[in-house]
């Protein structure tokens, strides 16, 4: 990590998250729940994930290894790639719905959300259900960096 940040309880790995369509890293891929339950952490301050697909999956994970896991994580910032080369089947968007579901049922609010074109490989266009939520889905504007904070980032 650079010099500059604190280094108590935070962590730097080369890990990968695990996705949805089976790709594989160079660096050990693990699912996101399992990755804290290793670190041996009851509670998450930050969770950043800009992972080029991966994000599809944590939903799926958490369903399944850790049901309350967002019950325990303070913020939350994802880059969502929202293009059909990351987005490439309809369990991506049920399961980027379902993402969406755990945040709101674990009190993670959405408050910030940039849009831009900064992703590499992207391809125009996205799935129909996205355009008919009013997702923008043009080019450079597929790549979403949204960060969902507990009460409002409020300090309790």
């Amino acid at each position: 990590p650079p010099a500059s940040l604190p280094t108590h309880n935070m962590h730097f790995f080369a890990v990968a998250a695990k996705s949805l369509d089976g790709w594989r890293s160079e660096y050990i891929q693990t699912s996101v729940p399992a990755f804290k339950k290793w670190l041996n952490h009851s509670r998450v301050g930050i969770l950043r994930m800009d992972c080029a697909g991966c994000e599809y999956a944590l939903a799926r994970d958490v369903a399944v290894e850790d049901p309350m896991f967002f019950e325990n994580v303070d913020q939350f910032s994802i880059k969502l790639h929202l293009d059909r080369l990351h987005m490439t089947t309809r369990t991506h968007l049920h399961h980027l719905a379902l993402l969406f579901y755990m945040l709101r049922v674990s009190g993670l609010e959405l408050v910030h959300a940039v849009i831009d074109g900064l992703c590499r490989e992207v391809v125009d266009g996205c799935w129909p259900e996205l355009v008919a939520a009013g997702y923008p889905c043009s080019a450079g504007s597929m790549c979403q960096n949204l960060l969902f904070v507990r009460n409002g980032g409020r300090l309790e």
